[in-house]
C-alpha cells in the first residue's frame, strides 16, 4: 500500500471510531499512529475523502465519514441545515457565501460533492466560502441553483 492510501485509511478509521472536533486533534492522533503530516495535507485528504465537519450535540462539531455511495439530494439532509447558509455576494467570476461560524468547510464540501455545473470549485474558511463560478452562467442562474439547496439564501450583491 502507498503511504497516502495508508494515511487516508487511518484518517477514515479515526474519524469513524471517535468524535474528533478539530484538525489539530486529528493531526495529533495521526502522529500517534506514525503519520506526521501538515495541516494543509490533512485538509486536502479530508476534502478528497468527503469527510466533513458537521454540527454535533456533544462536541459542537465533529468530523464524519460519508457513507459509501452517498449522494446528496435536496430532500436528503447533507448534515448541514440550510438555515446555516446565510448570504451570497457576487463579483466578476466569484461569489462569496457566508455561513454561521464553523459551517463553511462542511457546506463547501457539500457544494463540491453535488457538482453544480455553474461552480468550478470552492475555498472555505470558518464562515466564508469563495465560489469560483463558471462562464457563461449568469448570476441569476447561479443563485437559482444555490437556492435549490439553500432556499433562504439572501443575495447581498
Amino acid at each position: 500500500m502507498s503511504m497516502k492510501r495508508d494515511r487516508v485509511q487511518e484518517i477514515r478509521r479515526l474519524v469513524s471510531s471517535r468524535k474528533i472536533s478539530s484538525q489539530e486533534r486529528l493531526l495529533d492522533l495521526l502522529k500517534q499512529s506514525g503519520f506526521e503530516i501538515t495541516q494543509a495535507t490533512l485538509s486536502r485528504d479530508l476534502k478528497a475523502t468527503g469527510i466533513a465537519k458537521v454540527p454535533d450535540r456533544e462536541t459542537g462539531y465533529a468530523y464524519v465519514v460519508p457513507s459509501s455511495g452517498q449522494v446528496f439530494k435536496p430532500t436528503q439532509s447533507p448534515n448541514i441545515p440550510s438555515e446555516n447558509v446565510l448570504s451570497v455576494e457576487f463579483t466578476h467570476s466569484f461569489a462569496v457565501l457566508k455561513t454561521h461560524s464553523g459551517f463553511a468547510s462542511g457546506v463547501a464540501t457539500f457544494i463540491d460533492s453535488i457538482k453544480l455545473p455553474e461552480i468550478i470549485g470552492t475555498l472555505a474558511g470558518d464562515d466564508t466560502i469563495l465560489l469560483i463560478t463558471r462562464e457563461p452562467y449568469t448570476k441569476s442562474q447561479i443563485l437559482s441553483s444555490l437556492r435549490y439547496y439553500f432556499p433562504d439564501l439572501e443575495d447581498r450583491s
